[in-house]
């Protein structure tokens, strides 16, 4: 639509939800000062953000892996 284009003809970003998503996370403890956590994300965008010429996948997951030390 010609009312959502800036001057350069780009589309310009709204109000509303851009995506939904979900996680998984786990925690394993490997001794009283350390543990490790991990994290899975997938999201999906919806919308004009799914629909952005910029959008190279609607569906994005995202990994996360977390080595932690307790200091005292």
């Amino acid at each position: 639509r010609s009312s959502d284009l800036a001057f350069h003809g780009q589309p310009q970003p709204g109000a509303g939800w851009s995506d939904v998503n979900a996680s998984l996370n786990a925690v394993v403890r490997i001794d009283p000062r350390w543990k490790l956590s991990g994290q899975w994300l997938v999201a999906r965008l919806i919308g004009d953000a799914g629909h952005s010429p910029v959008t190279m996948s609607r569906t994005q997951n995202t990994f996360l892996l977390t080595l932690w030390y307790q200091l005292k």
